[in-house]
């Protein structure tokens, strides 16, 4: 099952004071997120995060604007400067299962905004799907997903032009416990 726009809209509710004070939004497909999607390409070319998220195929334009669209939900936040500051998407679904995909700005990295995002983001994935999976070859993210409650599950070596990736696994029940968690309600 691929989580629909009036889906969400129906448990949005529970979340829009949640979104609306921390500048998230629901990509709804609109020519002026597709400019502002086009924008972050743009960065993250210039600053090298291109190779550290998106896996070769997908680097050229229209495939990356392919990753965000349907049957994909993507979220994303807004910097004060109008800019996407955190974009975080979910596709392929399996069962109770969704992969997801996830990038913040150098600048909200390590930051407790970050923490709400995040919560706020997976809080209402999670009223759909029991599982979240993704997938990452840098040992620095590897760790992160350890201590916010992913498990891995698996590994690949020389997948995506990379020497291994490893594959993880964040149960719902696993998140709600997570250190994530606990920092959000402090």
């Amino acid at each position: 099952m691929t989580i629909q726009l009036d889906q969400l809209e129906a448990v949005y509710s529970r979340y829009k004071q949640n979104f609306e004070r921390l500048n998230l939004h629901v990509y709804t497909f609109s020519k002026a997120e597709d400019i502002l999607l086009i924008r972050l390409w743009m960065h993250l070319d210039e600053t090298g995060d291109m190779e550290k998220l998106i896996v070769p195929d997908s680097r050229n334009l229209p495939q990356f604007l392919n990753i965000f669209q349907s049957p994909a939900v993507t979220f994303y936040s807004l910097s004060p400067s109008g800019e996407i500051d955190f974009i975080c998407w979910f596709r392929e679904p399996s069962g109770k299962s969704i992969f997801s995909g996830v990038w913040a700005n150098s600048v909200l990295r390590g930051s407790r905004r970050l923490i709400f995002l995040g919560q706020n983001v997976y809080s209402l994935v999670f009223e759909f799907y029991e599982t979240i999976l993704g997938a990452t070859w840098q040992l620095d993210l590897l760790q992160l997903h350890l201590k916010i409650g992913y498990a891995v599950v698996g590994n690949f070596e020389k997948f995506m032009d990379q020497p291994v990736v490893w594959l993880v696994q964040l149960k719902k029940e696993e998140f709600f416990k997570s250190r994530m968690m606990q920092i959000g309600r402090k």
